[in-house]
């Protein structure tokens, strides 16, 4: 596609500055507002003063944080093409036009130069049932963590001599409510995946043996449900073999060997190129499972 201008941006926690230009052009506006609703409608309002139509605009924020994602949801919603890029891309090609100077400025202005140079592919938020999930699953996880903490601490109080059933009752409540805590986010998840468009693929990763209802949910929220297999060979992180449900009757399916301590290492939202950071599941096998 034709784009008529390039939008980069610079998000930090308060505000955002935004820099655009046209094909062939230096990146001559700037823009610096609140990182809020409002911020994002005068910064709206600001683009179309360009004359550029929204669907010939391509928008590039970097994935630094979770900052960045209200603002390339709220485009995207407006109509504006969105590329989300990873920041070490935007670093290595300010390197490459040998600048070293870092301001805000000219952070929002490298994000702009490199879509005019390279275009990278637009993108597309997940849907509703990938934050249902995945916040779920977040949230479960720091409630195990905390758990497993308060288990710890009433095992070192056991092993004194003299302990104090006051300080013993409180840590065994916390317990107990940690643990009514998980398992009502583990049913709420179960009821969001099986009331989905990924309830398909639920029942598939669920029938094989040793994948339960955690890994499977992590499994959907980390490609997310196989989207980001563009081929039916294409691979997914830690992964020899997935296809996307819709590709065939069978399809491949991996499970981590600890599901506890290696995760498939998600971007905040799925399509966002990855540093190659992320943690690779330790002796990655495959499985057949049957789409029933």
């Amino acid at each position: 596609m034709d784009y008529q201008l390039y939008v980069g941006s610079d998000i930090a926690a308060d505000t955002c500055t935004a820099a655009w230009l046209a094909p062939g052009g230096e990146a001559a506006a700037r823009f610096t507002g609140e990182q809020s609703s409002a911020g994002y409608t005068v910064l709206q309002r600001r683009l179309r003063a360009t004359d550029a139509p929204a669907v010939a605009t391509l928008a590039v924020p970097e994935a630094t944080g979770n900052y960045w994602a209200a603002l390339a949801v709220a485009l995207h919603e407006a109509g504006y093409r969105v590329a989300v890029v990873n920041p070490r891309q935007a670093h290595h090609f300010a390197k490459a036009q040998l600048r070293r100077a870092k301001t805000d400025a000219r952070d929002a202005r490298d994000p702009a130069q490199f879509a005019a140079a390279l275009r990278p592919a637009p993108w597309t938020p997940p849907p509703a049932v990938y934050h249902e999930v995945r916040q779920r699953l977040v949230a479960r996880d720091g409630l195990l963590a905390m758990r497993t903490q308060a288990r710890n601490q009433r095992h070192a109080l056991l092993q004194w001599p003299v302990v104090v059933a006051v300080v013993r009752q409180h840590l065994d409540e916390l317990i107990a409510d940690l643990d009514r805590r998980i398992a009502s986010l583990d049913a709420e998840i179960a009821t969001v995946l099986k009331h989905s468009e990924w309830a398909e693929s639920l029942a598939c990763l669920t029938s094989a043996p040793g994948s339960g209802l955690v890994t499977a949910a992590w499994l959907l929220v980390g490609t997310p449900n196989f989207a980001l297999c563009a081929r039916p060979e294409a691979r997914c992180p830690g992964c020899k073999c997935i296809r996307p449900p819709y590709a065939a009757r069978w399809y491949a399916w991996c499970r981590p060997p600890r599901i506890g301590t290696a995760r498939i290492g998600p971007a905040p939202l799925p399509g966002v190129p990855s540093s190659g950071s992320g943690r690779a599941w330790p002796r990655p096998w495959c499985g057949r499972a049957r789409l029933k």
